[in-house]
């Protein structure tokens, strides 16, 4: 039997992962009518999202109509509200029985009785927990969760035991509620190294990249601190802010990169400006006047708030932790169009330790697990389509073992993000110095979830053009819905 034709699917407007494969026979049309089989990667809008319900659930109705309600494999890739929401949300659909639903994908680290991944699982819990009281805590007084983890509990989503649980079910909820009802199977736990083949009338090899069981590398959510490694894109920025903090530090005798405040602040006032009978500026005096001032009101003028607020840092890192922590516990697949042809990578929210295992592991090149072994380097070397990792984030996509292999020039890139939000919210997303070199090496064929393919690339490439298809009835506030590509 010939190859299957294989869409992708990127539905647009969530800030979140939902991707729907398709396969038709070869001789088939490859995007109308029935497919021979459906798989289903992640269902998820963020939290807090404007129009969230909205959103998902025209996602969702798309899905139920063009897989005629019967999806062969649901992959699931890791436990943030973003990636498995919308299971939630259409809860008839997925966990009541509107859908059929053949197989069920899940990485080893949710397998119950794996004493590893139990282990994980119960400190990953505890920590939402955690989270989520800290910041409800914070928002109940009247103010907002600061130093870098502004708005990540949007992608915890709801948590038993708070009152933010009351906006629907946990993402454990949803979890376990798929696994009763299609009740996988041992080997549906995927291992890494190893490789399997989709189920239904047409199947495609996946290779399983990650996460990997090695708890250095499970835990290893950024690069390097050693400059020049350059594990990342982030890695340019780091070597650059280090040549500036060597010019600086030897003057002011402290490390910019480890300043408690931002640079604006980072000033020697004159004492009389610190005095109890200090009016304060005038009107014409400077911003940086002015914004000294705002911080000795905050902090002289209520002593209690120079301590009594400090336990905000710690919920934010946490959060930060957590939330880098879960990403990197993704299940990563690299599905294969032909024998020793095309790879579609769907790298889910993988960070740094995540990658790095790809290329600590062969996986075997046939079913059976004998003969020729592949490598993480050859499968990339193949990409041609890459579902970028967590929104394009700074350390979600590595550089020299990543991007840099994807050498095929017919390389296209899925980014499933809203920049308005997340710059918002200061994520940095995409992430400028990565975005960039994506764009480059996909010679602009990059779809996002955010905004229509740039005109000038689809008029330079036809071919390009012709492989993509677009939400015909898009809603006037939303936007379309999703945007297909022919990844065949």
């Amino acid at each position: 039997m010939a190859d299957p034709r294989v869409t992708v699917r990127m539905y647009q407007g969530l800030m979140g992962d939902c991707f729907l494969l398709r396969l038709f026979d070869a001789n088939a049309d490859g995007r109308n009518g029935v497919a021979a089989a459906n798989i289903l990667i992640d269902c998820g809008v963020l939290q807090n999202v404007p129009d969230e319900a909205a959103r998902i659930a025209r996602v969702t109705a798309d899905i139920a109509a063009i897989t005629g309600g019967h999806i062969d494999l649901l992959v699931v890739t890791h436990e943030h509200y973003d990636h498995v929401s919308g299971f939630g949300h259409a809860r008839s659909l997925f966990l009541d029985g509107g859908l059929t639903i053949g197989t069920l994908w899940l990485a080893w680290t949710e397998r119950a009785g794996n004493e590893q991944a139990d282990a994980l699982r119960k400190v990953f819990a505890q920590t939402r927990k955690a989270v989520q009281a800290g910041v409800q805590r914070i928002r109940l007084a009247g103010e907002e969760l600061a130093g870098g983890g502004e708005g990540l509990e949007d992608f915890l989503g709801p948590q038993d035991g708070l009152a933010v649980s009351t906006a629907g079910l946990t993402v454990a909820q949803i979890i376990d509620g798929l696994k009763e009802r299609v009740r996988p199977a041992p080997e549906d736990y995927l291992e890494p190294g190893t490789v399997r083949t989709t189920p239904g009338k047409l199947g495609l090899r996946a290779y399983v990249l990650g996460p990997p069981h090695d708890e250095d590398l499970l835990f290893r959510d950024r690069p390097s601190r050693k400059l020049g490694e350059g594990e990342t894109y982030f890695g340019a920025w780091m070597r650059e802010a280090f040549e500036i903090e060597q010019n600086f530090a030897p003057a002011s005798g402290r490390s910019l990169l480890n300043m408690p405040f931002g640079s604006v602040y980072g000033h020697v006032a004159d004492k009389p400006f610190l005095d109890e009978g200090n009016p304060g500026p005038a009107p014409e005096d400077p911003a940086a006047a002015h914004a000294l001032w705002r911080v000795r009101q905050k902090y002289l003028d209520d002593p209690e708030r120079m301590i009594g607020s400090a336990w905000h840092g710690a919920v934010s890192q946490l959060a930060i932790k957590l939330d880098s922590d879960t990403n990197n516990a993704s299940l990563v697949l690299a599905f294969e169009l032909s024998p020793g042809g095309d790879i579609m990578l769907f790298a889910a929210d993988a960070q740094v330790g995540n990658w790095l295992s790809w290329h600590e592991q062969n996986y075997p090149a046939d079913d059976q697990g004998t003969g020729l072994r592949v490598t993480a380097g050859e499968l990339l070397a193949r990409t041609t389509l890459y579902k970028v990792g967590h929104h394009g984030s700074h350390n979600a996509t590595l550089r020299a073992l990543g991007l840099e292999l994807m050498t095929s020039d017919r390389l296209t890139a899925l980014v499933p993000v809203m920049e308005e939000l997340a710059e918002r919210r200061r994520w940095g997303m995409p992430f400028s110095a990565m975005y960039e070199r994506l764009v480059e090496k996909c010679r602009g064929r990059v779809l996002r979830g955010d905004r229509p393919p740039d005109p000038a690339v689809l008029a330079a490439q036809p071919d390009f053009e012709a492989r993509i298809r677009i939400d015909p009835a898009p809603d006037a506030k939303l936007g379309p819905a999703w945007i297909e590509y022919d990844a065949s």
